[in-house]
């Protein structure tokens, strides 16, 4: 049992339940082995929710990724009373802030996953130049705006893993 506030508790099967079925609100959405790979970490009213997700063929990940991480947020809040923090890694403020707010409520930071990635909806002959700045602001600026602004703050050392995909390897 969690106290996640002086009257809420709740259990962890309970909250991963939340979270799962904020997920199936989600058209075209489902979470992969919900009680293997649902984590969630709570600290000072904070919530951080990591999940394997399937998401159904010709849907756009970066659209129904945006619609999970909302409606997960939502139900948390609204069922928990727990805040959850995301930042559009695109946005070099959201970034600095996040980290700011992480380190604030952790005391330092240790370690680091970059693993926000999106790919284009359109075949290269087919791609307009705002989708592709797109997809370059969250691989590629974001990946180094977050890389740095962690490092920035890792001044007694940590450990940063940058995640990748394959499909920067496949070409239409």
């Amino acid at each position: 049992m969690r106290t996640l506030a002086p009257d809420v508790k709740v259990t962890d099967g309970a909250l991963t339940q939340i979270v799962v079925r904020a997920v199936d609100g989600v058209e075209g959405a489902r979470v992969r082995r919900p009680r293997r790979k649902v984590t969630i970490a709570i600290e000072n009213g904070h919530a951080r929710v990591d999940l394997e997700l399937a998401v159904a063929y010709g849907k756009v990940l970066p659209e129904v990724a945006r619609d999970v991480q909302r409606e997960v947020a939502d139900a948390l809040a609204r069922m928990c009373d727990l805040a959850v923090d995301a930042v559009d890694v695109s946005v070099e403020e959201q970034v600095v802030d996040g980290v700011t707010r992480a380190v604030a409520g952790l005391g330092r930071l240790d370690v680091a996953v970059l693993s926000a990635g999106v790919g284009g909806s359109a075949s290269l002959l087919d791609m307009t130049t705002d989708e592709w700045d797109r997809v370059m602001n969250v691989n590629l600026r974001g990946a180094f705006v977050c890389l740095r602004e962690c490092a920035r703050v890792m001044d007694r050392g940590g450990s940063i893993v940058a995640v990748t995909s394959i499909s920067g390897f496949l070409a239409d």
